[in-house]
């Protein structure tokens, strides 16, 4: 199949839209959090403890949250020579000025990207989020449901992914209308380009429902509960890191059979 977003436009159904979007989203996460990953535990390895990069983030209840679960070690840098200098800049300034200087940083952690017109206006989207979780809408927030908070930034959080992975700024429209239920422009294409909903392997229904489960804080919570119910009893102590070890065994045995069966493919984050 060609993938979604190296199509002319966007030539596919809603509900297409929508697998491609998710996909993506989690196809990211576990891309660079994986390398990641990989370098923290290379890292223990040589005795260098590397600080987490990656915390979680499509549980962020706002994008202000998601910058401090996302890419943390980017966001700080941003943070720390960016955006305090333009501060110390400010002083006594209003709090307009400052939220100005959240758009600069965010624009500019977007061109860091590429320097593109989508990774700008995916910049440019969180930026004005932040600016305007620090007035009302941030106050407003934290008075409201925490379903509703989670849905207020995952959608920010996916119309930006959109941006994100965009050629062009065209393409992002055509492609949110798309989510949205704009049919107009589509015309039929053979199933080697594109699969209706329905006839789609099951394979990716199953990977899907594996990736939104374990980017959320499910293992953790599993451990602790563990831990707190053989505390007091060190034989099953034992039996569960015994059992932890081996299914991490059969993990690394079971990815490293699926990468030498596979196509070589470069992380995403590769090009940046």
């Amino acid at each position: 199949m060609t993938p979604a977003f190296a199509l002319a436009t966007p030539n596919f159904s809603t509900g297409i839209a929508w697998l491609v979007l998710v996909g993506y989203a989690l196809q990211l996460y576990f891309d660079f959090s994986g390398y990641t990953d990989m370098a923290i535990g290379l890292g223990q390895m040589l005795g260098f403890r590397f600080v987490e990069n990656f915390n979680y983030p499509y549980i962020s209840k706002s994008i202000s949250e998601f910058w401090r679960r996302w890419h943390i070690s980017l966001s700080s840098w941003f943070r720390d020579y960016v955006f305090y200098p333009l501060e110390f800049t400010r002083r006594r300034a209003d709090r307009l000025r400052q939220q100005l200087h959240v758009l600069i940083v965010f624009v500019l952690t977007g061109l860091w990207h590429g320097f593109t017109l989508p990774f700008a206006a995916w910049g440019l989207l969180h930026g004005l989020a932040i600016a305007l979780e620090m007035g009302g809408l941030g106050r407003r927030l934290k008075r409201a449901l925490a379903p509703l908070q989670h849905t207020y930034a995952l959608a920010v959080i996916l119309i930006g992914w959109v941006f994100f992975r965009s050629d062009s700024l065209g393409y992002a429209g055509q492609f949110l209308a798309r989510l949205v239920g704009w049919q107009g422009g589509i015309t039929p294409l053979p199933y080697t380009l594109t699969q209706p909903l329905p006839i789609v392997d099951p394979s990716v229904w199953l990977a899907l429902a594996a990736g939104i489960l374990f980017s959320l804080p499910v293992l953790p919570a599993l451990q602790k509960g563990w831990q707190r119910f053989a505390g007091q009893r060190p034989v099953l102590s034992g039996i569960g890191t015994v059992g932890a070890d081996l299914l991490l065994l059969f993990l690394l045995a079971g990815s490293v059979a699926a990468l030498t069966s596979a196509q070589y493919v470069t992380n995403i984050y590769g090009g940046f």
